[in-house]
This record gives C-alpha cells, structure tokens and sequence, in this order.
C-alpha cells in the first residue's frame, strides 16, 4: 500500500491535533462548559411565563432591615427550625471539610489520572444519582424528613470513611484500591439528589408555615450555606496548612456527616414523643384546616 504524500500529511496533522487535544483537555473541557452553559440561557430565554403582578406603591423600597428582622425572629421563635438548621449545618459543615480534598487524595495518594478522578469524583456519582433521585424524591414527599435526613446523611459520610481506609486497605488487598472508591462514589451518588431535593425544595416547607414565611425560611437555609462554604473551606485550609493529611480530614469529615445523620434521627423521636408533626402532609394540615387522620396502622397521616 502506498501512501502519498498528501495522505502522509494530513495524517501528521491528525496527529497533532490529537497530541495537543490531549494536553489541553482541562481547558478544552472548560470553554465547552462555558458555551453549554451560555446556550442554557437561550433556551430558558424562550420559556414566556404569563404573570399577573398586582400595581405597587410608587414610594415602595426594599427594606434590607426589615427583612433582615423578620428573619432574625423567625430564629428566635421556631425552636423547631432552629434545631434543624444545627442538623444542616453540622452536615454541610463536615462535607465541606473535606470535599476539597478528594482529588488530593485520589490523584497524589492513590495514583489516579485525571479522567479516572473526574469519573470518580462527577461522572459515577452522577449517574447513579440519575437512576436514584426520582425514586427519592418520591420517598422522602411522603416521609419524615428528619429519617430522610439521617439516611441520606448516614450513607454520604460511608463514602468518606471508604476513600479514608483505601490507602492502608490497598496495600493489604489491592483490589481494594478501585473497589473502595467506586463503592463510596456509589453511594454518594445514590443520595446526592435526595441531598438536593431535602436542602433546596422540600425540607424548609416541613417547617415554614404556607405563604411569605416560606420565603424566609429558604432564605435563612441560602444564608446558613453561605456560612457553611466560608468556614468550612477556610478550615479545611488552615488544617491543610498545618500537614494534616486528606485521609485524617476525610475521616473527621465522614464521622461529623454521620454524627449529623444521627442527630437527625434522635430528633424524629423526639419529636414522635411529642406528638409533633411527621411528615409534610401532618405538618400543613395545621394550616388548610380539618381534623388530621392517620391510618390504621399508626403511620403517617393520610389526605
């Protein structure tokens, strides 16, 4: 077979085309990400909603102090609220803790090249949680979102523990050193949409009463995240700073996310013994009117 010289260049350039592609993935990856996300605008630029705003006063103003007041009382009169935001932030507090460091430890400590970590840190997590989220968000509608909480926060702190043990394991087992990861990455990918639904959507309207509260009470959660990535990120880096190893903050963070889990769960029995709401349903009850029911079997309340 013989092959021209047009043939023979065209393929040195195929070539380095190929050889630079692939020292520029990062930045190929990320001015595709820009463009992706630069279309998504277009498309939600063609979604028209029909609105009907009722005429405001001329002499309205956005009162930042008053809404910042409303806000504060909320905290101080809903205890309920207030315990649950302990339980959120001792969860997002510890997640943060350590997030930062799982590519530390799966490229320097564990040997993992770039496309093996960004499977095990974006793509495996989020295919399972592709299969996962739409049979959670249907669970966790219908159940008690402090055990929605202490499941989903007792299985994403699993996945820390077993990227924490991967090192020493895989020096006994070396299977271990994929198998470990993938197990956790599985996990945190099977309740990271119920993590999003219970933080974003569904779990402040357990607690915030039907109307303008509702908005209030999402926006304390938008605040408490804001805290959360500021501290535990400013933390993480001055325990970094101080050599402490990903493995010991992985292991600090899977504990503290568990220990929240079970914070969680001590509050769904308390809150059991004093006959306080359990699930949504129960919980806006209080506010359409009608005597609650519950089923024969003693379970939740039924519509």
């Amino acid at each position: 077979m013989v092959i021209t010289a047009g043939e023979a260049a065209a393929a040195g350039q195929a070539s380095e085309a190929l050889r630079w592609s692939a020292e520029h993935v990062a930045q190929i990856l990320m001015v595709l990400a820009g463009l992706l996300s630069l279309a998504s605008f277009v498309c939600f630029r063609q979604i028209h909603v029909e609105e009907t705003v009722d005429p405001q006063p001329e002499d309205r103003r956005l009162d930042i102090g008053g809404s910042f007041r409303e806000a504060v009382g909320v905290l101080v009169h809903d205890g309920r609220y207030r315990r649950y935001l302990t339980g959120c932030f001792l969860d997002g507090f510890f997640q943060m803790l350590y997030f930062p460091l799982i590519w530390s430890l799966l490229s320097r400590d564990l040997g993992f090249g770039y496309v093996s970590c960004n499977a095990l840190m974006h793509a495996l997590p989020a295919l399972v949680a592709f299969f996962a989220t739409g049979w959670l968000g249907k669970l966790f509608d219908r159940t008690n979102p402090w055990l929605s909480w202490a499941y989903v926060r007792f299985v994403w702190g699993l996945d820390a523990l077993l990227l924490a043990a991967t090192p020493p394991l895989a020096l006994l087992f070396p299977p271990a050193l994929v198998a470990l990861p993938v197990a956790g990455r599985v996990l945190r990918g099977s309740v990271q949409g119920g993590w999003w639904i219970l933080w974003w959507q569904i779990g402040v309207t357990h607690f915030a009463p039907p109307g303008g509260d509702t908005s209030r009470y999402m926006g304390i959660m938008v605040f408490l995240n804001g805290i959360i990535r500021f501290s535990a990120s400013a933390a993480g880096m001055i325990l970094a700073a101080l050599a402490v190893s990903p493995q010991t903050l992985l292991v600090v963070g899977g504990i503290g996310v568990i220990f929240s889990g079970l914070y969680s769960a001590f509050q769904a029995a308390a809150e059991r013994k004093r006959n306080q709401p359990e699930t949504m349903a129960e919980f806006e009850r209080q506010f359409t009117g009608g005597p609650p029911e519950r089923n024969e079997s003693g379970g939740a309340w039924v519509q």
